[in-house]
């Protein structure tokens, strides 16, 4: 059903059997698309049980196929904070930068690279997008937890060199070029 995870598991609180048949009815004016049906159950719903993660799922995707990209953004952000699932938040991050919330992009690559701190390619899209966005602490914060992962990486470096010369911590800058090359 579209109330579960990839992985075939449920997320959060057991459900009582309202709220089970509630999300079963949902689901079933969904797919027979009737989405304004599915919307006014699914908020009943969270009305019931607001960690309900498969009802903010469902009003998301209920709003995307009414077109209204933004409000089913909202929803998919709202369940995410209940999943935790890092790859769930990079989405969510490229959507907003889509839709130009580029601040909300951040804070959801935020959630990614906290949830999956290894994952380089989070790191370095939330490298790039505060770089982009102006937001220099964010940009040195993402850099280097990168340089800790790559510590020899000169294109990392280099990015973190504009940077830390930006927000004038010049011996930070020379200390990391001088252990780079040690």
């Amino acid at each position: 059903t579209i109330m579960q995870s990839r992985r075939g598991r449920r997320h959060g609180p057991a459900l009582s059997q309202e709220v089970e048949l509630l999300l079963g009815q949902g689901n079933q004016a969904y797919i027979d698309d009737k989405p304004q049906d599915a919307i006014r159950i699914m908020t009943e719903v969270i009305r019931i049980e607001p960690r309900a993660s498969q009802a903010y799922s469902a009003l998301s995707m209920c709003y995307r196929s009414l077109g209204e990209r933004q409000k089913a953004l909202t929803f998919a952000i709202f369940g995410a904070h209940l999943r935790h699932d890092a790859e769930e938040w990079h989405a969510l991050a490229r959507e907003s930068e889509e839709l130009g919330f580029m601040d909300q992009a951040l804070i959801c690559l935020t959630r990614a690279t906290k949830l999956d701190p290894n994952n380089l390619a989070f790191l370095w899209d939330k490298a790039v997008l505060a770089q982009e966005t102006e937001n220099l602490q964010a940009a040195r914060t993402a850099l280097l937890a990168l340089l800790k992962r790559v510590p020899h990486d000169t294109g990392v470096l280099e990015q973190l060199r504009h940077i830390l010369v930006e927000l004038s911590e010049l011996q930070l800058c020379a200390d990391l070029y001088q252990q780079a090359f040690d």
